[in-house]
């Protein structure tokens, strides 16, 4: 597993615990075969009654003078969210004697439904949950219900009930809880949908949602006019779909809410916000220069192997502690010649002599040194050193031993007759001739370079004779100093 994979993971594992979103089982209100009469909620998979009253389902399958879609026994009403919708009764006047009588009988509680007196008498829908509320977070319910057509009556008093057990009470009342959220404002509307929606923190636990009017924010109105037949009813229809989230949203589910989340619609990790960390480094991929490689806010999610401060994709030795002005190299001698680049990196220097000391040259051995320069013959041709320059070169020699710091650089040039590729080769196989010379004198070939420039570096026009032996030379250069 690599350590993006963590990252979610343990993000996952975090919207668990801090609550993931959970759902009604069954929301749409499927039912497993169409209901045929009054009080068969049962029928819809996983609602129940939470009291003595029977909430109705409804199919638009069913009888449309019982309950079918849109038409059935208390009026008529297009589903909404879902294709199926459930009904039940908010209250009953005292004085619907006719009701209590039937209510009663069909219960087996007449005496109770009298003696509670008929208001009291109240349906709620009862549903499972997919997961258990996570203590402390906070939800949002939303649902929608309808009034029905034939009832003479509107309540107040909608709300919901978070329950960590299924409840199934015995009594045709309201029911005597505390509800988790509650609406105080009447529902009238006949011809659509309201929606009842509220918020509340989880005790934890919670497995079932209980739907209907409580007692906390109860209150009837009568709303028959003229025209109508009071059958003092107050009747609902609930709609299918409801939805339960969490209060704060968290769009990319992880962990992190929207309004806390930098990258809301992206999955990240807590650490960095919400947003992606690939590398887990703890800096955001959106911040992160070096975003596939593990690093440090300090070097905006970049490495820095050797801890000088300087991230390694700009540091030029990232190995090696050094300094900003050296490009993350170190510089030794403080010559401001990164080591790398300094011939002599633990003696100051300077840059024109590749970070070595100014080597002193006294005006003999300059006078020795350009007279090398045309004093040092070859044959025609050649790579062969004419024995008239041995004398020379045995000065050189001499020069080299009475300086044993000094690293030389033989250069090997020549004009610009013939091409230029041959002439190349010919320098150094020349500066070569004068460097085996040195060595077979004594001196150390690790202070000895050759290097042929052939007509590259002319001192002198190759428009003359003249011009062009000056030319054909070799030259010494104290490149180094030890």
């Amino acid at each position: 597993m690599n350590m993006y994979s963590k990252a979610i993971l343990s993000a996952s594992l975090f919207a668990l615990a801090t609550g993931a979103e959970a759902q009604v089982k069954n929301a749409a209100l499927s039912c497993s075969t169409k209901p045929t009469n009054y009080h068969q909620v049962n029928l819809a998979s996983g609602w129940t009654n939470a009291n003595g009253g029977t909430v109705d389902a409804f199919d638009k399958s069913s009888s449309a003078s019982v309950v079918g879609i849109p038409e059935n026994y208390m009026g008529k009403q297009d589903a909404v969210g879902s294709e199926n919708y459930l009904g039940l009764f908010a209250a009953y006047d005292p004085d619907a004697t006719d009701l209590v009588t039937t209510i009663g009988t069909s219960l087996g509680m007449m005496d109770e439904a009298k003696s509670a007196g008929v208001t009291a008498y109240s349906e709620y829908a009862q549903a499972e949950l997919e997961t258990a509320l996570s203590a402390g977070v906070k939800y949002k319910f939303t649902y929608k219900i309808s009034l029905a057509d034939k009832s003479g009556r509107a309540i107040s008093g909608f709300g919901a009930y978070f329950s960590d057990k299924m409840l199934s009470e015995k009594t045709t009342g309201l029911l005597k809880v505390t509800p988790s959220f509650v609406t105080k404002n009447i529902v009238k509307d006949k011809e659509g949908w309201t929606e009842i929606s509220g918020e509340f923190t989880a005790k934890g636990g919670e497995k079932y949602v209980i739907i209907g009017a409580f007692k906390d924010g109860y209150s009837i109105e009568k709303i028959v006019d003229k025209t109508q037949m009071d059958n003092k009813r107050a009747y609902y229809y609930l709609a299918g779909n409801m939805e339960l989230k969490l209060a704060r949203p968290d769009r990319d589910k992880d962990g992190t809410f929207d309004d806390e989340d930098a990258c809301p619609d992206t999955f990240g990790p807590v650490s960095t916000k919400g947003c992606p960390d690939r590398d887990n480094d703890g800096v955001a991929d959106k911040d992160d220069t070096c975003p596939d490689q593990a690093g440090t806010a300090a070097m905006n999610g970049c490495p820095d192997t050797d801890g000088d401060g300087i991230a390694d994709n700009k540091d030029a030795c990232p190995a090696v502690k050094g300094t900003a002005a050296m490009n993350g190299c170190p510089d030794t001698d403080g010559d401001g010649i990164a080591d790398d680049s300094d011939k002599c990196p633990t003696v100051a220097g300077i840059a024109a002599n590749k970070g070595c000391p100014e080597v002193k040259i006294d005006d003999k051995v300059k006078q020795l040194f350009k007279k090398a320069m045309t004093g040092i013959q070859f044959e025609t041709g050649k790579d062969v050193i004419k024995k008239t320059s041995y004398p020379i070169l045995d000065n050189v020699v001499k020069v080299l031993q009475d300086n044993p710091k000094w690293n030389v650089e033989v250069q090997g040039h020549t004009d610009n007759t013939g091409k230029a590729d041959a002439n190349k080769a010919l320098s150094q196989k020349r500066a070569e001739a004068v460097d085996n010379y040195l060595i077979s004198k004594g001196i150390d070939a690790k202070r000895l370079t050759a290097v042929g420039y052939g007509q590259d570096k002319p001192i002198s026009e190759n428009k003359t004779a003249a011009g062009r032996a000056k030319n054909r030379r070799v030259q010494f250069e104290v490149s180094m100093f030890e």
